[in-house]
């Protein structure tokens, strides 16, 4: 238990200064960028949008990194409770595995919703820095 604990942090830690170094990266690339963009370029993207690129979006892609590793992880674990489930409980596990698959659209639906909601809230931002420059 110790160990496991141990090695889940370290790996965890690992992710997120990999997050870390992956957003700094993403920063300085869009502000460079930023900086050596022609006068037509500026007429397309607001300041909103590039802080919103700066901020929100690097954010994102360190929040991604660090969780990186569910993707192969999640499904061996899954596997390995309902398999330790059924030695204890038999067919009765089906049930449980049934309700979770049949949550899963629930989820899907509510991710779009909550992705829906980000964007709008994006838009109200990028109006809100446009105005304040």
């Amino acid at each position: 238990s110790l160990v496991g604990s141990l090695l889940f942090n370290m790996n965890f830690h690992i992710g997120m200064t990999l997050g870390m170094r992956i957003k700094s990266a993403l920063i300085a690339a869009v502000y460079k960028k930023s900086l050596t963009i022609s006068n037509e370029a500026k007429k397309e993207s607001t300041v909103g949008e590039i802080v919103n690129l700066m901020s929100v979006d690097c954010q994102r892609m360190q929040d991604v990194t660090g969780y990186l590793w569910v993707m192969w992880s999640a499904p061996l674990q899954i596997s390995l409770a309902l398999a330790m489930l059924w030695g204890e409980m038999g067919i009765a596990t089906l049930a449980g595995l049934a309700i979770m698959i049949l949550l899963m659209p629930m989820n899907a639906f509510i991710a779009m919703k909550q992705r829906k909601y980000q964007i709008t809230g994006m838009k109200f931002k990028d109006q809100r820095i446009k105005l304040m420059s």
